[in-house]
């Protein structure tokens, strides 16, 4: 798997959770940029909206001292209705080992389940490898499987998008 990290592959994993409908899903990837330049790419929420696909609206709603309220909107194809909710994130942040974590986990909106994370860890030669995971249960009447591909779909989009974010910030 490093080979495949290190020739710019985007690794997927993803799996049924026991007990539920949902599935866990995981995508890593080397990012050509610095850890720190990762992570504040991560943590500007308010702008995701510029540069993720089909979101509408992402902004910070409430700040507290260990965490922060984040809404934000999605834009669903016709014939689904848009998409939102709330999340409480917080922060994880090694400095020695330069890992940053910022994790999540449902408040409300029209999902039953929304968990997870990302995680940016130094790689080789100055890069960084990117892990997105995320447990995502939208309130939809739809076979399982589709929105199962749906997110199996979106896991490493997530990661082409962090790419070409650095890309245009860097120009």
């Amino acid at each position: 798997q490093v080979t495949k990290l290190d020739s710019d592959e985007i690794l997927v994993k993803f799996r049924r959770l026991k007990d539920s409908r949902a599935g866990l899903g995981k995508s890593a990837g080397v990012i050509h940029a610095s850890p720190e330049e990762v992570w504040k790419i991560i943590v500007d929420v308010e702008r995701y909206h510029e540069y993720m696909p089909r979101l509408v609206k992402s902004v910070i709603t409430k700040k507290n001292a260990d965490h922060y309220l984040f809404y934000y909107k999605i834009d669903m194809p016709w014939p689904l209705s848009d998409h939102w909710c709330v999340t409480k994130n917080w922060h994880e942040v090694d400095e020695k080992r330069k890992t940053y974590k910022r994790a999540w986990n449902l408040v409300s909106g029209t999902f039953s389940r929304n968990d997870g994370y990302w995680l940016i860890q130094p790689w080789k030669g100055g890069t960084s490898l990117a892990v997105y995971s995320a447990i995502i249960q939208p309130k939809v009447i739809a076979p399982q499987g589709i929105i199962n591909y749906v997110t199996k779909k979106a896991l490493p989009k997530a990661i082409e998008n962090l790419r070409k974010r650095v890309k245009q910030l860097r120009r």
